[in-house]
């Protein structure tokens, strides 16, 4: 069976979107689960909630602020494949700080709820 494999990203904010480099990542956050074995079984663990993180490279363009990408706060995140998935991240926030890179990009983290699979 042959298809698309995804490849681009793209990545908005408050419907914003962003001029970004290849290889955005999104870790989508959730329930974590650690082992906890006993002393006579290994079925056991514990479960932690993690915040989604989504990083990338934006494009230095006329009109780019990175005071504006820093100032995201309660922002709704989307992450879209060129697949068609898409990702919602609600009460967004960028953290830690955006830097400059010397390749003409902004090196951008952002983190949120978990993120959501729409559908």
């Amino acid at each position: 069976m042959s298809g698309k494999i995804h490849g681009r990203s793209t990545i908005k904010a408050n419907g914003k979107t962003y001029k970004t480099m290849k290889g955005a990542t999104l870790d989508p956050g959730g329930i974590s689960r650690e082992p906890k074995p006993g002393d006579n079984d290994a079925d056991a663990y514990t479960e932690t909630l993690d915040a989604s993180t989504m990083e990338c490279s934006i494009q230095i363009r006329e009109g780019t602020s990175l005071a504006e990408i820093q100032a995201l706060t309660d922002a709704t995140l989307m992450f879209v494949c060129d697949t068609g998935q898409t990702y919602m991240i609600r009460k967004g926030y960028c953290g830690p700080r955006p830097t400059i890179v010397g390749d003409g990009t902004i090196k951008a983290t952002f983190h949120g709820a978990p993120a959501e699979e729409m559908r």
